[in-house]
């Protein structure tokens, strides 16, 4: 058996998620699940005016 979105296979000793009807590896599920995550735009002005300060 092969994870629908990364293609890797998985083994009986690892766990498969269906989402949407597929089925995927735990790191594909992890990254739907979550999904991507903005950064915090403080925490990158406070690097950059740092970075300029040197």
């Amino acid at each position: 058996m092969n994870c629908d979105a990364c293609n890797s296979a998985l083994t009986e000793d690892d766990d498969e998620y269906v989402y949407n009807g597929k089925k995927l590896c735990e790191d594909c599920y992890l990254q739907v699940i979550k999904g991507p995550k903005s950064c915090d735009h403080s925490v990158v002005e406070s690097i950059v005016s740092k970075r300029l300060d040197k």
